[in-house]
């Protein structure tokens, strides 16, 4: 499905994203690996696949990782 969404991004008429790249900061600590990216936009895209929603301990880790990315980056 990560295939669809890059190209359905595409097919948009949208820049084609960068697969699986690290987001460091400006120190060089590692923050993400988001699954598409445009680092010169600073765009992150995630897709999750319908186990990130039925299984619980997948939804409650995909919780604390999106928390824990949302708190490195935003500072």
């Amino acid at each position: 499905m990560e295939t669809r969404v890059r190209l359905l991004i595409v097919d948009a008429g949208l820049p084609s994203p960068e697969v699986g790249v690290n987001v460091i900061d400006h120190t060089g600590t590692w923050l993400a690996r988001p699954d598409h990216s445009d680092p010169d936009l600073k765009i992150a895209i995630e897709y999750d696949g319908d186990h990130h929603r039925t299984d619980q301990r997948q939804w409650q880790r995909d919780r604390y990782s999106r928390r824990s990315s949302r708190n490195r980056c935003s500072r």
